[in-house]
């Protein structure tokens, strides 16, 4: 009989035991949708990784895996590296999940970061050097002309570098 209830208590601490885990996992992320919002990318990826071990949950796993490539797109925009960008943007989506959240935050840093692009052109077409943004520009129309959520962007980028380009004629 002793053994019977040392039993059954054990399965209900168990019980409760989960039941605080995924109050905390779920805490987590919603900590970690917050710290996106702020751009606190690698304090959101922390909070995601605990609630991918206190929870079961695969999407807390999907979520800390893509805010894995959010960090490296931020690490890479910061390096100008269009191309690890658009690299580590696909890695993301490939991730299924159903929250937007990280997603939506890739496309932002993306777009951040065309119009960054298109401030330093507009300072080169004041100064009069412009070959080297000229030329970066091409690359990204070559590697993202396609992607229509960015058109509006890279159409701009294409109007400043034809301004560049008659220029330096």
């Amino acid at each position: 009989m002793k053994i019977c209830k040392g039993k059954g208590i054990l399965i209900i601490s168990l019980i409760l035991l989960t039941g605080c885990n995924q109050r905390l996992a779920s805490q987590a992320v919603k900590d970690a949708e917050i710290a996106i919002e702020e751009q606190l990318y690698n304090q959101a990826s922390l909070l995601l990784h605990l609630a991918k071990v206190e929870s079961s949950n695969i999407e807390y796993e999907a979520l800390y895996e893509q805010s894995l490539h959010l960090i490296r797109m931020k690490e890479y925009k910061e390096a100008n590296n269009l191309d690890q960008i658009l690299l580590a943007w696909t890695e993301l989506n490939l991730i299924p999940s159903h929250s937007d959240t990280i997603k939506d935050e890739a496309v932002r840093l993306i777009n951040q970061f065309l119009k960054e692009v298109e401030v330093e052109a507009k300072e080169l077409l004041v100064m009069g050097n412009p070959k080297e943004i000229i030329d970066f520009i091409r690359l990204i129309e070559n590697r993202m002309g396609t992607f229509e959520l960015f058109q509006p962007e890279i159409e701009r980028l294409i109007e400043l570098r034809n301004q560049l380009e008659g220029a330096q004629v």
